[in-house]
């Protein structure tokens, strides 16, 4: 470890294509801006099999199958005991196998382990057997990390308060970093003029039932005779296992619905620059886990739109409580209704909230401003402070 440039892997075990722009990629990519020698280690996978470099942080792909949060992955744990001594940091995202990986890290390096938590800070949920499970389990979990972890880091203040308040001891080793946007590869238009009449309701992300879709279809479906001036753009790729709910739920909204799925930044950042209403209808678990930030809601805000979002993952916190975007009760369809047409029926309320929205934005969640407070933390790990 030479100065304060550190040799850092970065352990993402399921790293996919569109992680290079939404989360672990701009983590990696900005601590190396500062100097830090930084690799991602992950596994081979159809979604990153082209991807070597993202602007100058190489990509590592290991042979394997990253099943879950709870599988063993044996290659990376054998990467970490191989190269040991040409690693100053480990930033690992929190599975098992990263769990294994911190204890060997302790044992054979001298350097600094980082485990990195996209939750929200609800640990054990489920059937009371689950839930007792879990908690058998978390103790176990958490008292290790405690030993061989020098740093936990989670997205927002309500995970970090959950979770001291099952483990009081983590305290100073649980640190908020919160998920950021990159101004560098995202773009605002020069006007937000509208190249349409109609009036846009936005969604991006998977088309599923996880991420409240219908219940979105739904609300608007109630509003649209009131409010013949509005579309719904809903821009993602349709998951199979939802596709024969959707054809029911769009049977009537011909000419009032738009489907896309784009596939770079240029065309989602036209969809945001053109829309009105931005949608964040989330359930607290979808096709992939728990809902537990929600990196869309920063892209709406960047780009101006009035954003209505559930108070699944990280809503309430990103949205300022409801400064910032309009908030509604997960999984209440007569909730988002209610606050949808609001949005809809105002249009000073979607100024304000858009302005608010977009400062916040900037303010809070610039991935530069993000990185650089956490490598004071770095940096303090090294001083021992």
């Amino acid at each position: 470890m030479m100065d304060d440039h550190y040799k850092i892997v970065c352990l993402f075990p399921g790293f996919d294509k569109i992680n290079v722009t939404k989360d672990y990629g701009p983590f990696a990519v900005y601590l190396s801006r500062l100097n830090h020698s930084v690799k991602i280690l992950t596994y081979k996978n159809n979604s990153n099999k082209n991807i070597n470099h993202i602007d100058g942080v190489e990509l590592i792909r290991i042979t394997g199958n990253p099943r879950n949060s709870y599988s063993i992955d044996i290659p990376l744990i054998r990467y970490i005991i191989q190269n040991q001594q040409n690693i100053d940091c480990v930033i690992a995202s929190f599975t098992l196998s990263n769990i294994i990986a911190s204890i060997f890290f302790k044992i054979y390096a001298n350097g600094f382990f980082i485990l990195k938590m996209d939750s929200d800070g609800r640990l054990y949920r489920g059937n009371l057997g689950i839930r007792i499970l879990k908690r058998l389990i978390g103790k176990l979990v958490f008292r290790i990390l405690s030993l061989t972890s020098s740093l936990i880091i989670i997205e927002t203040p309500e995970a970090r308060r959950r979770i001291l308040s099952l483990y009081p001891y983590l305290t100073r080793k649980l640190k908020l970093v919160p998920f950021g946007i990159d101004r560098k590869i995202w773009t605002k238009p020069i006007s937000y003029d509208k190249k349409s009449p109609n009036k846009k309701i936005l969604f991006t992300g998977r088309i599923e039932y996880g991420k409240g879709v219908d219940l979105l279809i739904n609300a608007f479906s109630r509003l649209k005779n009131q409010y013949p001036d509005w579309i719904l753009d809903l821009d993602g790729e349709v998951m199979p296992s939802f596709k024969d709910k959707l054809d029911k739920l769009i049977v009537k909204l011909e000419g009032r619905i738009i489907f896309s799925n784009s596939n770079n930044i240029k065309e989602l950042s036209e969809k945001y620059a053109q829309a009105d209403i931005f949608c964040f209808p989330s359930r607290y678990f979808h096709s992939l886990g728990p809902e537990s930030f929600g990196v869309v809601l920063l892209e709406a805000m960047y780009f101006r739109n009035a954003i209505l979002a559930s108070n699944a993952g990280a809503s309430e916190y990103v949205l300022d409580y409801g400064k910032a975007g309009l908030i509604f009760k997960t999984n209440d369809l007569e909730d988002l209704t209610k606050k949808l047409k609001n949005l809809m029926n105002d249009d000073n309320l979607r100024r304000k909230l858009a302005k608010n929205a977009q400062s916040r934005c900037e303010n809070v969640f610039d991935w530069e401003q993000i990185i650089l407070e956490f490598n004071k933390e770095l940096k303090s790990l090294k001083n021992g402070e």
